[in-house]
């Protein structure tokens, strides 16, 4: 049972001063507007999974996609003070009385669910957990050290949350191994879903649209190589191991702007494109899209040789190690 405290007013006296719309943004400054999803006011939250809404256009509420944790306002106020019903209430009476004017915020009518969709027919949230000794046995195994992993916006995770058009909300429990790797594009965050060994049709799972690269806001200005790739955890294993900056595309058969390849070949000197060799299969069909891309471009394509038996360079070095590998990628850009 909630506790009460000394607070003798009450709640309809109280809130009969300011709108619930005006008592959010005191005490979330962050809140510009309601509905809004914002970084959680009340644990660390690196990315946005809190939403305020209004379901009348008058009261204000809150949902942690994160946690499922929701309330009122005044449910809001205990939990951010730890404090009883009657003391958040005598709190409110106080502030508010303190603060002495109105504060503008456009306060709309939506639901806990709805949620505005960012170039694609769904989006893609997470709730993120610790790492554990094997995540980072698992990347290092492919050649990408701890270091790389939070330099490129890496996460473990425990939940996916798959937000439709529509505002449906469907929650899966993550794989025991299941990442999510965070771009930002335009100002717009949006995340990727990785689970590597998920049998269910789920291994990967992508909020970004298809103009989003990634790693490419970790891209120095300019430098002498660039490679191209067909993944992030390749792109990373070569920029770790080798030093050449990597970056990748959304899948090999994705388009580039030639306005960005452009820009691409006026801070590198020498751009490759390393997509997969699919030498088991019946059709290459990472070779045959490297090979039709780097003719657009005028840019150089190679490929992991066959002699080795593995399709890309994450892959080459699990099966032979970073020496190989940086021998492999040196020949290969020596040309």
């Amino acid at each position: 049972m909630v506790g009460r405290g000394t607070y003798s007013g009450s709640k309809e006296e109280t809130l009969s001063r300011i709108t619930e719309a005006e008592l959010a943004a005191i005490y979330i400054p962050s809140l510009k507007a309601i509905p809004e999803v914002i970084n959680s006011p009340l644990r660390k939250d690196e990315h946005p999974s809190f939403r305020v809404y209004s379901p009348d256009g008058v009261k204000v509420r809150y949902y942690d996609y994160a946690t499922g944790e929701s309330g009122g306002i005044i449910d809001f106020v205990m939990n951010l003070y730890s404090c009883s019903y009657n003391e958040a209430l005598e709190r409110i009476d106080r502030d508010i009385a303190g603060y002495g004017k109105s504060i503008p915020v456009r306060c709309e009518k939506g639901n806990a669910l709805s949620i505005k969709r960012d170039n694609t027919d769904f989006q893609i949230r997470s709730s993120r957990r610790e790492w554990e000794e094997w995540d980072i046995e698992y990347w290092k195994s492919y050649g990408v050290p701890f270091n790389w992993l939070k330099h490129a916006d890496i996460y473990p995770i425990s939940y996916i949350f798959i937000i439709s058009e529509n505002g449906y909300i469907k929650t899966v429990k993550a794989d025991k191994y299941a990442y999510t790797f965070i771009e930002r594009k335009d100002g717009k965050v949006s995340e990727k879903v990785y689970q590597p060994f998920n049998k269910d049709g789920m291994k990967w799972r992508s909020g970004h649209d298809s103009s989003v690269w990634d790693l490419w806001t970790k891209l120095p200005e300019r430098g002498d190589m660039l490679i191209i790739t067909s993944s992030r955890k390749d792109a990373l294993c070569i920029w770790a191991n080798t030093g050449i900056p990597s970056v990748s595309l959304q899948s090999e058969n994705a388009l580039i702007k030639p306005q960005v390849m452009d820009e691409l070949k006026g801070r590198f000197n020498r751009i490759y494109l390393l997509y997969d060799n699919d030498f088991d299969k019946e059709k290459n069909h990472g070779r045959e899209d490297g090979i039709k891309l780097a003719s657009i471009f005028n840019i150089k394509q190679i490929e992991i040789p066959d002699i080795y038996r593995a399709k890309d360079p994450s892959d080459l070095y699990k099966k032979w190690g970073g020496k190989t590998l940086r021998q492999v990628i040196k020949f290969l850009t020596s040309y």
